[in-house]
């Protein structure tokens, strides 16, 4: 289930100037909000307001239109009026036109390349609300971006998807991280929700100063696939490779299109990582092995994504390291994927290899077995049986945990899915209670060192 859109109805929204009555503390926002503070301060500079009823509602979505009118206040921008008719989905004469046309025009935000549209009812994702942002509020945004993205250790953002630098630059202008925000995650596709929007702008205005220059940063479409992109791409010399150059982002990160199954030797630039593109038309499963190559110092790190339309994963894939080399063993669905290597040292030559493997029927979220509420079940994870994986769905929100047990020390990870909408940006983790809101949730089991062992563990969900 995918998140609905929400009717374009501004006394609905978070909008409109404050006056001396809605300048009080809301209904609904007490000191036990999470944003309590970012809401009470945008509410008194007037940038935002609340419902007829006196709530804000902080956990409920902010669409696209909204988001843009906020950061427009927020500036002390007025939209050009004479800005009209940018897109087939936006209304004439809508409350919106003006402040979307206008943001067009000044290259603060671009529509969806599929279908030539905005799409303004829809929820704002906190990648596309990042870069609204920096945008708006002519924040600077890095040319160079590989390095910062990688130090930053975020599991589900890649240096090359199209909204690493805004997240880096999010980090740069004290916007991130948020209150609640935890972890290894940012989760780019989760729709944002009002108190964490208060939060971006809050964050913006307190962290920097507003740019009076008029110009527009150049980026890429905050809705497009991740391959679209400027510059050209840095490929270092490759002894044997079927991989064939495309173009990449301005940072010193390279990428390389190609097909699956495929063999590529090549050196590292510094400590960037390396990424591969590969589209299956067909499942498979995928035996990924890449290892630095003789008298090499150091160890490689390798993650693979599973890309939708958008260029964001919810699906991803991290590899078990041993030694200088590491590996994966991935059954995939049809679609877009992207393998991403990243070394500890500088300047190493490295070997991957993907090719078509065979596991043991349950060695991703495509063969995710079922976890039910109550029920403990056991699992093995035999010699170079990389992980394990498991899937449950939630109906209506309950606090519950999956739990663990194994002599071993097998690494849990649970990975909501496209149709969960966290409240914040905390996320579940295995051994420890959650209150989980409607949606699908995967848990991948991943052996522990040395994966040449058997090992054994039990899961429940209760």
């Amino acid at each position: 289930m995918r998140p609905r859109l929400f009717a374009l109805v501004p006394a609905f929204l978070l909008l409109g100037l404050m006056t001396a009555q809605a300048a009080s503390a809301f209904s609904d926002v007490s000191n036990a909000t999470l944003y309590k503070k970012e809401i009470e301060g945008l509410a008194s500079l007037g940038v935002v307001s609340g419902n007829p009823d006196g709530t804000f509602r902080p956990l409920d979505p902010v669409n696209r239109a909204a988001m843009l009118k906020m950061l427009y206040k927020a500036a002390n921008k007025t939209p050009d009026a004479n800005q009209k008719g940018c897109f087939p989905d936006i209304g004439s004469g809508s409350w919106y036109e003006s402040f979307v046309c206008d943001a067009v025009m000044h290259g603060y935000v671009q529509g969806y390349i599929t279908d030539n549209s905005f799409r303004p009812a829809h929820p704002v994702t906190r990648a596309e609300a990042l870069k609204m942002t920096l945008n708006v509020l002519h924040l600077p945004v890095p040319d160079d971006w590989n390095a910062g993205v990688i130090a930053l250790g975020l599991n589900d953002v890649s240096s090359t998807q199209w909204f690493a630098r805004y997240v880096l630059a999010g980090y740069q202008n004290h916007i991130l991280p948020v209150v609640g925000q935890t972890g290894a995650l940012f989760s780019p596709s989760e729709p944002l929700s009002r108190g964490e929007a208060a939060a971006y702008i809050w964050n913006a205005l307190q962290g920097s100063s507003l740019s009076s220059s008029s110009s527009s940063v150049d980026v890429s479409s905050s809705s497009s696939s991740s391959s679209s992109s400027s510059g050209s791409v840095v490929v270092p010399p490759a002894s044997s490779s079927s991989a064939s150059s495309v173009a990449s982002s301005s940072s010193s990160a390279y990428v390389m299109q190609l097909n699956f199954p495929f063999t590529d030797n090549r050196h590292f630039l510094g400590t960037d990582t390396a990424s591969y593109r590969f589209h299956l038309s067909a499942p498979a499963v995928a035996d990924i092995t890449a290892s630095l190559t003789a008298g090499q110092s150091g160890t490689v790190r390798c993650i693979l994504y599973h890309l939708d339309a958008n260029g964001i994963s919810t699906e991803y894939y991290l590899g078990f390291q041993e030694n200088a080399s590491c590996y994966l063993r991935v059954a995939m669905s049809a679609g877009d994927y992207q393998l991403q290597l990243q070394p500890s040292n500088p300047d190493v030559n490295y070997t991957v290899t993907a090719q078509v493997g065979k596991g043991d029927g349950n060695d991703g979220f495509s063969q995710a077995l079922s976890l039910s509420l109550g029920k403990t079940s056991v699992g093995v994870l035999a010699p170079n049986d990389l992980s394990d994986w498991y899937v449950f769905t939630v109906t209506t929100p309950k606090q519950m945990t999956v739990s663990l047990v194994s002599a071993q020390n097998p690494t849990c990870r649970i990975l909501p899915s496209s149709d969960v909408s966290l409240p914040s940006f905390s996320g579940p983790t295995c051994n420890a209670a959650f209150v989980y809101p409607v949606g699908t949730y995967y848990v991948g089991i991943g052996h522990a060192a040395p994966r040449a062992e058997r090992e054994t563990y039990s899961i429940s969900l209760h």
